[in-house]
């Protein structure tokens, strides 16, 4: 009878005792939830901050990786959750802390720096907003990212406006029509460019042509992309009026042209800007046009080609006769 006693008093304590592990492990479960749900909330606070102080949000952000998100004993970035909002709020503070420190050290002299400037930041912003991953690609903290983009875009818009309210025109450039022509050519036939120039500069800083030569984009080997052309552009392709800037002894032109990509017969391009620098002298009636600098922009290549550059000396004096002594134009 004792034996049966005792049987029975073995077989209660190990279900009591199996009961309480069970109990044991929901707790633990149940923390790590409580635990997940903490990480998640602070993210969020970090993510707001990086929109008020973006340099403080980088710092808490940092820390709080390195002390609570990945610890010795649990690594909560293998949580889905909690890795798609690190990474969001990761990029908020790449965002905000990007355009704090170029809003804070503004000093562009040139509008051919200022609108460079303007598209790496745009490279860049269009960048973050791929990599948002698509399961929190939506909602409050996406509007709030989309608005600060909006207006770090107005941000340089308003720069260029200041430059361009700042700059006089050269009344001895403007009211004329100013034309000129030439060919640029490799020795081997291989590439072949007819230059023609005939445009008129106005007072208030808008222009109009006829003819316009494209100098081409021509990279460095090996870039994203390669040498880029425009073509036989319609005006009615374009996306903002013509302008033009003259700033020291520097001329500058500005081309938004609208998306005019056919998927049927592969022809035209997507929405692009081409712009020129050039050094301008007038002598003897003659306008000399030199040192150029161009920029071109299609999402997602930037190519900027400068005249002082080892790549423009490769790629247009070397391997072209043509491009060497500029462009001359005359008064028709």
């Amino acid at each position: 009878m004792k034996h049966i006693y005792l049987l029975l008093f073995t077989a209660l304590a190990v279900t009591i005792f199996s009961s309480c592990t069970k109990e044991l492990d929901l707790d633990e479960e149940t923390l790590l939830l409580l635990e997940k749900q903490e990480k998640l909330e602070r993210l969020d606070e970090l993510f707001y901050l990086a929109f008020k102080e973006p340099v403080r949000a980088e710092t808490e952000y940092n820390q709080f990786v390195r002390d609570e998100l990945i610890t010795e004993t649990q690594n909560f970035l293998l949580n889905n959750e909690v890795n798609n909002s690190y990474t969001f709020t990761k990029l908020a503070i790449q965002l905000n802390l990007d355009h704090h420190k170029i809003a804070g050290g503004y000093n562009q002299t040139t509008l051919f720096e200022i609108y460079k400037t303007m598209y790496e930041v745009d490279l860049s912003n269009r960048t973050l907003w791929g990599s948002i991953p698509e399961q929190v690609k939506s909602g409050e903290q996406l509007e709030l990212f989309e608005k600060k983009m909006k207006e770090i875009k107005a941000f340089h818009q308003d720069q260029i406006a200041l430059f361009m309210a700042q700059n006089k025109t050269d009344e001895s450039l403007t009211n004329k029509t100013w034309v000129g022509m030439g060919f640029a050519y490799k020795p081997d036939f291989s590439a072949f460019y007819s230059i023609n120039f005939n445009f008129v500069l106005h007072d208030d800083k808008s222009w109009d042509y006829e003819d316009f030569f494209f100098m081409p984009a021509i990279p460095k080997t090996g870039a994203l992309a390669g040498a880029q052309e425009e073509k036989d552009l319609d005006k009615d392709d374009l996306l903002s009026p013509l302008k033009y800037a003259v700033y020291d002894d520097r001329i500058f032109f500005h081309f938004h042209i609208r998306n005019n990509y056919n998927y049927e017969d592969q022809s035209g391009k997507l929405e692009r800007v081409w712009n020129y620098e050039y050094k301008y002298e007038l002598r003897e009636g003659q306008l000399l046009l030199t040192e150029p600098r161009i920029l071109n922009y299609m999402f997602p290549v930037l190519h900027s080609i400068d005249h002082d550059g080892e790549d423009y000396k490769k790629n247009y004096l070397e391997a072209f006769i043509g491009f060497d002594q500029g462009f001359t134009l005359s008064i028709q």
